[in-house]
């Protein structure tokens, strides 16, 4: 068993105590579909400044992370080619996700969205901490889409 390594964050609304070894930093969706003009939730006129706004803090936070000895876990949204993970006209996630109403709309959008492979899927430039695959890598069907996971 690990030994408990317990910090003290300065946080709001107030101070909270983590132990470092049985914690983990999870960065979601930090991929070019999400973040990057020109990406999919742009062309769906989404806002993405904000989401640009906070690389550089999550950047710090991941070093610190690994400074630390913490584990880094990285999650990326992703449907296979031809939205065969997506769900059919009968799933709630065809009607509702951003991705499934952007592409039946403009099928000619797909290197932006987050199919495998495209543009969109992958981590952005600007985004250096986040590895684009891993041996560690898994992948896992959450719901009806599929998400990939990597940790360092």
């Amino acid at each position: 068993m690990t030994a408990a390594r317990v910090v003290r964050l300065n946080a709001r609304p107030e101070s909270i105590e983590i132990d470092l070894a049985s914690t983990a930093v999870v960065c979601i969706d930090m991929q070019n579909a999400f973040v990057r003009e020109g990406g999919m939730f742009d062309l769906a006129g989404l806002p993405t400044q904000k989401a640009r706004e906070v690389i550089e803090p999550n950047q710090r936070i991941i070093g610190a992370a690994r400074v630390a000895g913490v584990k880094v876990v990285f999650v990326k949204m992703s449907f296979k080619p031809g939205l065969t993970n997506a769900g059919g006209p009968n799933s709630p996630n065809y009607h509702k996700e951003v991705g499934m109403r952007l592409l039946r709309a403009h099928p000619e959008y797909a290197e932006q969205s987050i199919v495998q492979g495209a543009w969109g899927s992958r981590s952005s430039k600007s985004w250096p901490l986040c590895p684009e695959n891993r041996s560690s890598a898994s992948n896992a069907t959450v719901g009806s889409w599929e998400q990939t996971w990597t940790s360092s």
